[in-house]
């Protein structure tokens, strides 16, 4: 990748926390706001800075970065104080970088103070997130993103980010339902109380996560069909319970939850799926909750629920509901995040011995 980016305005440097000193020397001349801005941002995310130098002082910036393993960067910040030519420039030079990084999908988040307005992205050929649910994400940056890559579906589910360490389940369950028809956006009182429907109780320390069985009854009882994907005969996610006492429990719940969910009539296959046949499934209109293995991802690593509702040629289009804000993440990364499909097949076994679980969501009959 180079070094910098020649454009009609100034030639733009690229630094990166990889140079070390350049990085270092970045951080100590940008004002604290902005210097912020950079430092909470880490982990795993892979960063970009784009710096515009007049007379030996910084004229302009943006910030960019994208989680590992995804096909996408999101512009976090565009600083140019009282230039909007430059601003373009700027933005020109992200979307250089995201194509050549291999992103299929280039994010804008829109908050205070962003020098161009929502005309100006338009004009670049950006199109607006669908507006998240939930109470607490009505204040947040307004997200913006642009195709580079394949057709784009037109309708797609609101995004939620979960509220809890543990509602992973609820809150992809939750941004489909309003999608389908079978309930009005999520808000955190009804993420709960499909929590309570389809928990598993325990989890290492604290409450547990949800089975997939009971993510199934839940949508049911919402009016919606419900295929489940599950390649073991047992019960799962035992190991995050931290007593024998505990991991009964768990076992019991979970046969009650195949009981009912066969009872309401949900079609079951324990097997492991194909990524083809869920593919086919969501060409169709069906949305898919999908357990991955979030270390490859996220800051933590563990057993997680994803939405995929979308796919752009051989990139699939998730809503995560988690999201890793102490690094500076907001709605606009979990949103339409794009996975290519031989990432995702990697992040959909969890386990030791290794399995994998899917809930196909269709309207009812």
């Amino acid at each position: 990748m180079p070094d910098s980016l020649v454009t009609e305005s100034a030639p733009i440097a690229l630094c990166r926390p990889q140079d070390g000193a350049a990085w270092s020397r970045l951080l100590t001349e940008l004002p604290e706001d902005l210097r912020r801005v950079l430092e909470t941002s880490g982990g795993k995310q892979e960063r970009h800075a784009f710096v515009v130098r007049r007379d030996g002082r910084i004229a302009g910036l943006a910030f960019a970065y994208r989680r590992p393993v995804t096909a996408y960067l999101k512009l976090a910040l565009l600083w140019v104080p009282g230039d909007p030519a430059l601003a373009r420039d700027l933005l020109s030079a992200f979307e250089s970088v995201a194509a050549e990084e291999g992103a299929v999908v280039a994010k804008v988040e829109q908050g205070t103070g962003f020098p161009l307005p929502a005309s100006a992205l338009e004009a670049a050929g950006y199109r607006r997130l669908p507006q998240p649910g939930g109470a607490h994400l009505a204040a947040l940056p307004a997200g913006w993103i642009k195709p580079l890559a394949g057709a784009w579906p037109e309708r797609s589910p609101p995004y939620y980010s979960q509220t809890t360490g543990m509602t992973c389940g609820p809150c992809a369950l939750g941004m489909g339902l309003p999608h389908l028809g079978g309930a009005p956006p999520l808000e955190r009182g009804e993420e709960l109380q499909l929590w309570r429907e389809a928990t598993t109780i325990y989890a290492p320390a604290g409450p547990g996560g949800c089975d997939p069985f009971g993510l199934a009854v839940a949508a049911m009882k919402r009016g919606l069909a419900a295929t489940v994907y599950l390649s073991s005969q047992d019960a799962v996610l035992l190991n995050r319970a931290s007593s024998d006492d505990k991991r009964e429990v768990m076992r019991f719940v979970q046969q009650g939850f195949r009981r009912e969910a066969a009872a309401l009539g949900a079609t079951a296959h324990m097997r492991a799926f194909e990524m083809a046949e869920i593919a086919a499934a969501v060409e169709q209109g069906a949305l898919a909750i999908l357990l991955i293995d979030e270390d490859l991802m996220h800051a933590e690593g563990g057993p997680h629920w994803i939405l995929a509702h979308g796919r752009v040629g051989d990139t699939w289009l998730v809503n995560d509901p988690w999201i890793d804000a102490h690094l500076g993440e907001t709605w606009v990364d979990g949103s339409h995040l794009p996975i290519r499909t031989e990432v995702l097949e990697r992040l959909c076994w969890y386990g030791e011995p290794a399995y994998r679980s899917a809930v196909l969501l269709r309207p009812g009959t």
